[in-house]
């Protein structure tokens, strides 16, 4: 299979974008069937910084045959989703496909349904969550996980983010209320 493929990356921090070409040139050289030099026409893979609406939308943006969303990109997922995009097989994550849905049931947060809540969570944002709800804070949750404090306050500002919370006390809030009514 030969086949050409543009990659576009969405990333707002330079650093992250600099780990990512190098991970997306690993990926493309253990994959001889992806040419480096790539034309206008080719089909197009989408590498969008996180879950958040934001994010989303720029990535919806753009004309794509496939989406990837970063926090679980490894160079062997990259190299699967680039060979699945090249085979003409839509690459579509679920916090892609959930935002999806919610646009075209007109949830979100200017829609009727209210809030956008972004499912699935990944097992670590699991993982924060629970401490989040058991009260811990960011030096807290990275103790316990074995992260950085950054790393920790990433992934709470990630949560925030895909609950659409404006602090941790008011995600605690909602998640609790969920599980009341579940």
């Amino acid at each position: 299979m030969v086949g050409e493929i543009r990659v576009v990356v969405l990333e707002r921090h330079e650093v992250a974008r600099l780990g990512l070409e190098s991970v997306l040139e690993s990926a493309v050289e253990r994959t001889p069937e992806v040419p480096a030099a790539v034309p206008d026409g080719a089909r197009r893979l989408v590498l969008v910084s996180g879950g958040d609406r934001d994010d989303l939308t720029s990535a919806l943006s753009v004309t794509a045959d496939g989406y990837v969303v970063l926090r679980d990109v490894t160079a062997e997922s990259l190299r699967a989703a680039l060979l699945k995009v090249l085979s003409g097989q839509m690459r579509l994550p679920d916090d892609v496909t959930m935002y999806l849905l919610d646009v075209a049931r007109g949830d979100g947060p200017d829609g009727p349904g209210g809030p956008t809540v972004m499912r699935p969570l990944s097992p670590r944002e699991d993982d924060v969550l629970e401490l989040l709800v058991a009260g811990c804070s960011n030096q807290e949750i990275a103790t316990e996980l074995g992260i950085s404090v950054y790393g920790a306050k990433r992934h709470v500002s990630d949560l925030l983010a895909k609950f659409d919370s404006p602090s941790r006390s008011h995600l605690v809030s909602r998640v609790l209320q969920a599980r009341a009514h579940a």
